[in-house]
């Protein structure tokens, strides 16, 4: 499972870096935020959807336990320097993993398997677009890429190409958790169909696409592959 978007609250600067620095490794992740204050992290968690959620325990004027208790949170990787705070964590649902202080990558990585455990029952398998005037279901996993038209989108899959009343960037919103990517401002790709890419280019079975150039680190990274000079 890829594409998970991620938030990291940590007053410690030098080991946020340091997490983010592992996590970025992690093939599953490829959004990572960082607040340095439980304040800022619970205006980002309300006005941002985030697919999971490392959390540091000793931190000032709000801990993370009271975080924890104060707000219905993603699946919860606790990461903190006090082990005394585990028994109290793993009672809170939320809580998939924790981890003490300091971390190595091999111990963050079994964290995020556990956690996409907890998540993959709640993905979408289907999603529902207007196309004309009604809500047409497709199945997201039949979607080959999605190109912009316009104010609307083409919905391309092996068997047909439907013309659905909405712009790519609000069709992107509703794919954030799903291997629909968006690496192009005028395509979004399926990456399980993807059959090769180099710098520049990939390609859905025989047929090339252009890759956006603010997006061509972006699709390596996600697929944890150098691609094609």
């Amino acid at each position: 499972m890829n594409n998970l978007s991620v938030l990291v609250i940590d007053d410690d600067t030098e080991h946020a870096e340091y997490l983010v620095e592992y996590l970025s490794q992690i093939q599953a992740l490829s959004h990572i935020k960082v607040t340095q204050s439980p304040q800022e992290g619970m205006k980002e968690l309300l006005q941002t959807h985030y697919d999971l959620l490392f959390l540091d325990m000793h931190m000032p004027e709000i801990t993370g336990i009271e975080l924890l208790k104060s707000l219905s949170l993603p699946p919860t990787i606790v990461v903190t320097a006090h082990p005394s705070f585990a028994l109290e964590c793993f009672d809170i649902d939320t809580v998939v993993d924790f981890i003490e202080k300091p971390v190595t990558l091999i111990r963050l990585t079994r964290a995020v398997q556990r956690a996409t455990q907890e998540i993959s029952p709640m993905l979408p398998k289907a999603l529902f677009l207007k196309v004309g005037h009604k809500m047409q279901q497709f199945n997201i996993d039949d979607i080959l890429y999605i190109e912009a038209d316009g104010i609307y989108c083409k919905i391309h899959t092996k068997s047909e190409v439907t013309l659905a009343n909405i712009n790519i960037s609000d069709i992107e919103k509703k794919l954030s958790n799903t291997n629909l990517v968006r690496l192009h401002k005028s395509f979004i790709y399926n990456l399980t169909r993807i059959t090769s890419f180099d710098n520049r280019h990939l390609w859905i079975d025989k047929q090339r696409f252009s890759l956006g150039v603010q997006y061509r680190g972006k699709l390596s990274q996600i697929l944890n592959a150098k691609p094609a000079e």
